[in-house]
């Protein structure tokens, strides 16, 4: 199958001039996106599973065998998000973390009796919880609300708090998310029928389907009814490989251009626009073809979603 490159006739055959804008461009940058389905591990360890205990592809992949080629947004970004959560451990819960750290000589009576000592050591925190709440209840019955706690009554009574040993602690990592935004307008019959091919591209592979998938296309080819669904078994979408290369003109690639790589993503969300300028207008010729753009130009929004975290040694590897 052809490669899908939008804008069509871009780049120009020749040698970019900085002294000309008129001059042909050459070489353009793109944005690469290639759908892929995962090959369930063939070895006797692994037999029949997608993925290792290390979140990676055990069974390699079934490439689509179409590409295709945005010209590069005008916006491009990506984030890399650690989750953190706010944790209160207190005097016993930092005696506790701080057993742990002594490995080998903790065992559980040890480990029991220095909490139980030290929980015994905490009975001025207790008293003072203790009144705080008699102070309530007392304030409750003669219409004298008191909405405090132990630490609002020792900070009034003697400056000071009970330290709380908070700690921001690491609990994971989040998966990128990378949303990109582009305008397409079709400059002749030809081009527009790309657009259409494109849009069709995506959202085959954005979506699930009720039959097996197709090797070579890569998903759900057959028509509905065409094939037992009795079951109606939902086969799950594509996954996509991103990357931003540049494009010569005479179609081949130059090396991927190192912006920032993507790990394997899904399509999240994609949302088509067939009236970018705020008002309907159709080709006076539309002739009803399928995935074929019928209308002079629209605007999608791609939204995805990869699907392995993102780790130091991949971040330093450009990732």
């Amino acid at each position: 199958m052809a490669n899908l490159i939008y804008p069509v006739g871009v780049p120009v055959p020749g040698d970019f001039d900085d002294y000309n804008e008129d001059s042909p461009t050459g070489a353009v940058d793109y944005l690469r996106i290639r759908r892929f389905r995962d090959k369930k591990a063939t070895n006797a360890k692994n037999k029949g599973f997608f993925y290792n205990r290390t979140g990676g592809y055990q069974g390699g992949r079934k490439q689509n065998g179409t590409i295709c080629f945005l010209a590069c947004p005008p916006d491009i970004k990506t984030n890399y998000v650690s989750k953190y959560s706010e944790v209160k451990f207190g005097t016993v819960g930092m005696a506790a973390a701080g057993m742990l750290a002594e490995g080998s000589n903790l065992t559980t009576e040890s480990a029991t009796a220095s909490l139980e000592k030290l929980a015994g050591d905490q009975l001025p925190q207790t008293v003072l919880d203790t009144v705080s709440k008699a102070t309530q209840a007392v304030g409750n019955q003669v219409g004298s609300t008191f909405s405090g706690g132990a630490n609002d009554l020792l900070a009034v009574s003697q400056g000071k708090i009970f330290n709380p040993y908070e700690e921001n602690i690491f609990q994971g990592m989040s998966f990128r998310s990378h949303t990109f935004s582009f305008k397409m307008v079709a400059r002749s019959e030809a081009e527009s029928a790309v657009i259409g091919q494109i849009v069709a591209y995506l959202k085959a592979g954005s979506l699930a389907s009720f039959n097996p998938q197709d090797e070579t296309s890569g998903g759900g080819s057959a028509l509905l009814g065409e094939t037992d669904i009795a079951g109606r078994y939902l086969h799950v979408p594509d996954k996509f490989e991103l990357s931003f290369r540049r494009l010569l003109s005479n179609g081949s690639e130059l090396s991927e251009i190192p912006h920032y790589k993507f790990a394997p993503c899904v399509l999240e969300s994609l949302a088509v626009s067939y009236t970018p300028d705020g008002q309907y207008v159709a080709f006076k010729n539309a002739d009803g073809e399928v995935n074929k753009l019928q209308v002079p130009a629209i605007a999608i929004s791609l939204s995805f979603k990869e699907v392995q975290y993102i780790t130091k040694e991949m971040a330093l590897q450009g990732f």
